[in-house]
């Protein structure tokens, strides 16, 4: 085994300065509209001559994976900074940084760009604000040498097996009782590993230690999941003099609710929350959370459960400018709003059908429905459509069949009662 080259390997820095938690700003004059918007992650090959940058979270393991996948998803917007080239692993975000180093300074000023920002948004999500990270020319390398904790950068492939052979075995997230076994052989370091046949290594193991290894040292590709961030939306109105009064509030934030509902139809989605940010003079701003029963894209929906939570509030000062901001979209569809009555009854025909074919009881039915002359529903004897549903969509929870849909669906039921249709 040949020794590293000490020229080609450097020490990084050990550890990071205390992280400042930055503040959030309005934007200075008049109105904005901010919008950015994303395909779908895709998957490409690694580029041979990259040099690969890795971030490695273990305060993530005591969360679960949608949590992981959230928390590295915020994360990696911020490595956008540094480097277009990204990709999320196991607790761990890699990004290309070869091309940047001259951009940067080298990896040093890098580390200066990363490091505050990363740190505050760590303490943001109330987690331990360390991390540990490598580089190296390949992606999997770079994880294994963050894991361990050695901040080393490898800039040739030539090194990368001497670098990589010092690592204990447990940066290669063995399996508890893979490495029971392996520990009982002896093995403690990748340099170990290498020794054994590759075929009973394979064999006893499985293929993913090899292929793990083989991708480190870059003798077998790496296709990586391209990050892209998802879309986001903010606009904001810095108003031309301070206004405490909720009714002129509700005018300007009913306004940038239009704004948004229509980035939402524009990019065929819904949300089930948002968040309207106030801004006082002297005072710390005022942050109201809105979410929905249902996502969304009504913006008479959106305006009337603002309404709601503004006449509760207690200002602390007059409002010099708000900021509306919805970062968490979801697919819409037409039943993210509403129910087509013909729906509701089809539904009920077949429930009823199956218990009769099958010789049991039907226990009842539950419906949603008001006495009211709502328009929640499409469909039924006033022949509601879709471009009706603002006029009087009252529901903050699920749609209900209004008063004369509502008569319509019991003629039904007591038509199947009396044609013996249901058991």
């Amino acid at each position: 085994m040949e020794n590293p080259d000490i020229r080609r390997q450097y020490s990084l820095a050990s550890y990071f300065d205390e992280g400042i938690n930055p503040t959030n700003t309005f934007l200075s004059r008049g109105k904005n509209l901010d919008s950015i918007e994303k395909p779908a992650e895709v998957y490409s090959p690694a580029n041979p001559d990259s040099l690969w940058y890795a971030l490695y979270f273990p305060q993530l393991a005591e969360l679960d994976e949608a949590q992981q996948e959230s928390y590295l998803n915020q994360l990696a917007i911020l490595v956008e900074r540094v480097s277009s080239n990204i990709t999320i692993q196991s607790q761990a975000i890699v990004c290309e940084i070869r091309s940047a180093l001259r951009y940067f300074g080298g990896v040093d000023k890098l580390h200066e760009t990363l490091k505050e920002p990363i740190q505050a948004k760590l303490i943001k999500l109330a987690l331990p604000e360390y991390f540990s990270y490598a580089a190296c020319p390949t992606v999997t390398g770079s994880l294994l040498l963050a894991r361990s904790g050695k901040k080393t950068l490898v800039y040739r492939k030539e090194n990368l097996r001497s670098a990589l052979s010092k690592l204990p075995i447990d940066v290669l997230n063995l399996s508890k009782d893979h490495f029971q076994k392996l520990s009982n052989m002896g093995i403690r370091y990748l340099s170990d590993v290498w020794l054994l046949p590759s075929n009973g290594l394979q064999k006893r193991f499985g293929k993913d230690i090899l292929t793990t290894l083989n991708k480190a040292l870059s003798l077998e590709s790496e296709p990586i999941c391209n990050f892209i961030a998802s879309p986001n939306f903010s606009t904001s109105y810095v108003l031309p003099y301070e206004i405490e009064e909720i009714s002129l509030l509700l005018l300007v934030t009913n306004k940038m609710l239009i704004k948004s509902c229509a980035f939402l139809r524009t990019h065929d989605l819904s949300i089930d929350k948002f968040q309207i940010s106030f801004r006082h003079h002297k005072k710390d701003k005022t942050i109201i959370n809105v979410g929905t029963r249902l996502p969304t894209r009504s913006d008479k929906i959106l305006s009337r459960l603002l309404e709601i939570h503004l006449r509760s509030l207690n200002l602390v000062a007059p409002v010099t400018a708000i900021k509306l901001e919805m970062d968490e979209f979801q697919p819409f569809y037409s039943s993210s709003e509403t129910l087509p009555l013909e729906n509701i009854v089809r539904e009920i025909q077949s429930f009823f059908e199956i218990h009769k074919s099958e010789g049991t009881i039907a226990g009842g039915v539950h419906l949603e429905l008001t006495g009211l002359n709502v328009t929640e529903c499409v469909g039924g004897p006033d022949d509601i459509k879709d471009e009706n549903l603002g006029d009087r969509y009252h529901t903050f929870c699920d749609p209900r069949l209004n008063v004369n849909q509502s008569l319509e669906l019991s003629f039904l039921l007591a038509d199947l009662l009396s044609n013996g249709e249901m058991n």
